[in-house]
């Protein structure tokens, strides 16, 4: 039987994912790592004419990854706690610090959709990016979260 394997390169979301298979059948609770805590530093509401910045409240999330979903939630609130197949694992395209050109970081994509709700995460060792698209509304609500300061992840 071969196993597709996805890999977090060298994400240094502390040993993120180290090239499991992909059959999530296989995988328990205890498979998931702890990447890191991420503080929330914005939050905003944008839709079709407008985009308006939401109030932040103190929030930590917390992220755990397998190599083939990432499970992100509130610290000390696990019943918020929501999971996403990866569906990138190559890296992410941004623009660079000095605004001259783009280069691409290690980093992972990967989507929820449940409810009717759609959800994309993108997650670095710089930041968490959660967007959220909810159905048959005119609205997309982008969430930014920047590592806790002083976090030391686990490593597997």
């Amino acid at each position: 039987m071969k196993h597709r394997f996805l890999s977090c390169h060298s994400i240094r979301l502390v040993g993120l994912c180290c090239a499991l298979p992909a059959a999530a059948d296989a995988l328990s609770a205890q498979d998931f790592r702890h990447v890191g805590s991420y503080r929330l530093v914005s939050q905003a509401k944008i839709t079709r004419t407008s985009s308006v910045q939401m109030p932040v409240a103190s929030l930590t999330f917390q992220v755990h990854c397998d190599g083939v979903q990432v499970k992100v939630a509130i610290s000390g609130q696990p019943e918020t706690e929501t999971t996403y197949q990866i569906y990138r694992s190559d890296g992410l395209v941004r623009q660079r610090q000095d605004g001259n050109a783009i280069e691409v970081i290690p980093g992972i994509q990967a989507i929820c959709q449940a409810g009717g709700v759609l959800r994309h995460l993108r997650l670095s060792k710089d930041n968490l990016t959660l967007t959220t698209f909810p159905d048959a509304v005119d609205q997309t609500i982008v969430i930014h979260a920047e590592p806790e300061p002083n976090h030391q992840s686990s490593t597997p």
